[in-house]
C-alpha cells in the first residue's frame, strides 16, 4: 500500500493530470477565501448598521417621549415674541445643533407696501453668535429664501440637488458663516411664518428631516395661535375707531399699575429704605363741549377729530 500511493502519483503526472487538479484546488482555495473576507466586510457592516439603527431608534424614542413637553412649553408661551426662543430651546433639546437660527416674517409697512416681506431673526444659539436677533434677511434669496417658497424641510442634499440648485435665487449672503444642515419653514395654513435653520446637528433622532418638520408644524401652530389670540385682544381692549385703548383696558393696566407700586413700596421698606415711597401719577382729561360739537357738525366731523385726538396724544 505504501508503494501504491507514489506510483498513482507518478501515473497522473504522467498523464498531466495532478498540475490541472493542483492549480484547481489552489483557486477553488483563493475562492472561499475571498467569499470568508466579504462575508466577513457584510457582517461588520450589518453589526454597524444595526448599532446605528438602535441609536437612531433609542433617540426617535427619547425624542416623542419629551416631545408632549416640548408642545406644552410652545403653547403655554402666549406672545408672538416669546415662541421664537422657546421654538430655539425645543430644538436645542432635541437635535442638540452647533448653531440654530428662528426667523420670524415680517411684513412691509403700508409706505413700503410695494417691497416683499423679509425675515427678521427672531433667536439664536449659541450666545454671541455673530447672527444677532433683528437682523432682516430677503424672503426670497438664498437657500432660506427658497425654503420658504417651496415650504418644505430640507437637509444639505435637498439643497444641493440640480432642482434647487435652479430655483435658488442668487443674492448677498443672508446669514454669514451659517452653512445649515436642515432648514425647516413655519407653515400654517400655506402661509410661512417663519423658519428654522439648523446646523450640524449632534442628534437626529431617527430621521432628521421628520423631527424637524414635527417641531416647526407645532411651532407654526404655536405662533398661529399667539396672532389670533393677539388680535382677538385687541380688538377686545381697543377702540376700533382711534386705536386707543378702551376703557376695560384702562381698568386693567390701572390696577396692575397700582399693584406693582404697592408692591414696590412694600420691597424698599422690607429692605429698611425709609426714603418717600414711589408715586403712581395719572393724567386724566376731558374735550370740551364734544357733544355740542359732535350734534352740530355730525357724528363724522365728530370721529375725525376724536382721531385726530388720539394721534396727537
Amino acid at each position: 500500500m505504501g508503494t501504491l500511493i507514489p506510483f498513482v502519483l507518478g501515473l497522473l503526472v504522467t498523464a498531466g493530470l495532478l498540475i490541472p487538479l493542483v492549480l484547481r484546488l489552489r483557486a477553488a482555495a483563493g475562492e472561499a477565501d475571498e467569499r470568508a473576507d466579504a462575508t466577513s466586510d457584510q457582517f461588520g457592516h450589518l453589526q454597524r448598521t444595526h448599532a446605528q439603527l438602535q441609536e437612531e431608534q433609542q433617540s426617535l424614542t427619547q425624542f416623542l417621549k419629551e416631545f408632549p413637553h416640548l408642545a406644552r412649553d410652545l403653547f403655554s408661551a402666549l406672545t408672538e415674541r416669546q415662541i421664537p426662543g422657546t421654538i430655539l430651546h425645543v430644538v436645542q433639546r432635541s437635535l442638540e445643533p452647533a448653531h440654530a437660527v428662528v426667523l420670524v416674517k415680517r411684513g412691509r409697512p403700508e409706505e413700503e407696501a410695494s417691497e416683499p416681506a423679509c425675515l427678521v431673526v427672531a433667536a439664536v444659539a449659541p450666545e454671541g453668535s455673530p447672527h444677532q436677533v433683528g437682523t432682516e434677511i430677503p424672503i426670497d434669496r438664498g437657500e432660506l429664501g427658497f425654503a420658504a417658497e417651496a415650504q418644505m424641510v430640507m437637509n444639505r442634499q435637498d439643497l444641493s440637488s440640480e432642482t434647487a440648485l435652479s430655483r435658488i435665487k442668487p443674492g448677498p449672503e443672508a446669514l454669514a458663516g451659517l452653512r445649515p444642515d436642515f432648514i425647516a419653514p413655519l407653515v400654517f395654513d400655506q402661509e410661512t411664518l417663519g423658519l428654522i435653520a439648523v446646523a450640524r446637528p449632534r442628534k437626529t433622532a431617527g430621521d432628521g428631516k421628520a423631527a424637524l418638520r414635527l417641531i416647526a408644524q407645532t411651532g407654526a401652530q404655536a405662533l398661529h395661535a399667539a396672532a389670533a389670540y393677539s388680535r382677538m385682544r385687541i380688538s377686545a381692549e381697543m377702540d376700533g375707531l382711534t386705536r386707543v385703548f378702551n376703557k376695560r383696558h384702562m381698568e386693567q393696566a390701572l390696577a396692575e399699575l397700582i399693584y406693582r407700586t404697592a408692591c414696590t413700596s412694600y420691597d424698599r421698606r422690607s429692605h429698611g429704605d425709609q426714603g418717600p415711597a414711589p408715586g403712581l401719577s395719572i393724567f386724566l382729561f376731558d374735550i370740551d363741549h364734544f357733544k355740542h360739537y359732535n350734534d352740530t357738525n355730525g357724528h363724522l366731523a365728530g370721529d375725525r377729530l376724536l382721531l385726530a385726538l388720539a394721534q396727537a396724544v
